[in-house]
């Protein structure tokens, strides 16, 4: 996106693109970095630490820290800031259910009523229902963790380290190793590693960047390549453009990967290797064949 938009746009509880701005400049000054820091050090997560920094320091405006949205906005804005990004900025309000809510849409809410075996079509455009119908007709949906719940389980009782996965830090890495290799269920290792310190998000995340064998050096270099999933006509033009701009190389061929560096090609493996974990969810067991990232080009819109 960058580089090619004027505008960055997200979802957010609050509308007010000012007071999200505000907050960014804010959190990101040494005062509020050393409120966080003090908070920290009392054993509370980050996202309570930051909630501190944000009373002490915005006073009546603190709580535009409150929502997850406006959060994760508030992020987007701090990295426009850091690289200097010419990105502007918007929000889109959210409506239609709260962050995590079971009903509305929320993305809960959604994963619930597909559990309880209710297809929320009329939540969706027209477009996104009769894709999810046909995907659910040929046996790709829905994707339910319990159908790789034992593969998680498998291989994360064959790792004998954590110290190199995105997001271990001060203990985790013992906590995963004692209850990962003995938990029955997924649940229960999370259950089981949760601390008042830590967000269940978070430990979703690391959970499975080590399930998928993502590793800290994977989440911290630069991208290497960047692969067209899907055009159209326009797209289709202005590619021959874009290959001579970009400062990466553009993919539209997988096997061309080997192309490039070393980084490129475990980067591709990856990728690959997640498809193919993610495929064994599949209800219809003739779709879970494996490598599919090395025969799908661009779907041609």
């Amino acid at each position: 996106m960058l580089g090619v938009c004027d505008y960055l746009s997200f979802g957010s509880e609050s509308d007010d693109i000012n007071l999200l701005c505000d907050a960014a400049a804010m959190i990101t000054t040494e005062d509020a970095n050393n409120t966080i820091k003090e908070w920290l050090d009392k054993g509370v997560s980050y996202a309570v630490a930051q909630q501190k920094a944000a009373d002490f320091h915005l006073s009546g405006n603190s709580n535009v820290f409150n929502t997850p949205n406006n959060v994760l906005g508030i992020e987007y804005i701090k990295a426009i800031n850091k690289f200097g990004s010419q990105l502007n900025p918007i929000t889109v309000k959210r409506t239609g259910g709260d962050h995590d809510s079971d009903d509305g849409y929320s993305g809960s809410g959604l994963r619930k009523s597909f559990i309880r075996n209710i297809i929320p079509t009329k939540l969706m455009t027209e477009a996104a229902a009769a894709i999810s119908n046909e995907e659910i007709e040929v046996g790709r949906g829905p994707i339910m963790r319990s159908a790789v719940e034992l593969a998680i389980l498998s291989r994360l009782r064959g790792i004998n380290s954590y110290h190199d996965v995105p997001g271990i830090s001060e203990g985790l890495e013992s906590r995963f190793m004692k209850y990962a290799s003995t938990e029955p269920s997924v649940d229960e290792v999370l259950r089981k590693i949760k601390t008042k310190r830590y967000t269940m998000a978070r430990l979703r995340r690391i959970l499975m960047c080590a399930t998928l064998g993502i590793k800290t050096q994977h989440v911290k270099t630069h991208p290497s390549y960047i692969r067209v999933l899907a055009m159209n006509s326009n797209g289709k033009a202005l590619l021959g453009k874009a290959r001579k701009k970009t400062k990466l190389p553009i993919l539209t061929k997988p096997a061309a990967v080997y192309n490039l560096s070393n980084s490129a090609v475990q980067t591709f493996e990856l990728e690959a290797a997640s498809t193919d974990f993610y495929s064994l969810a599949y209800p219809n067991k003739e779709e879970r064949t494996g490598g599919k990232e090395w025969r799908q080009s661009p779907i041609i819109i």
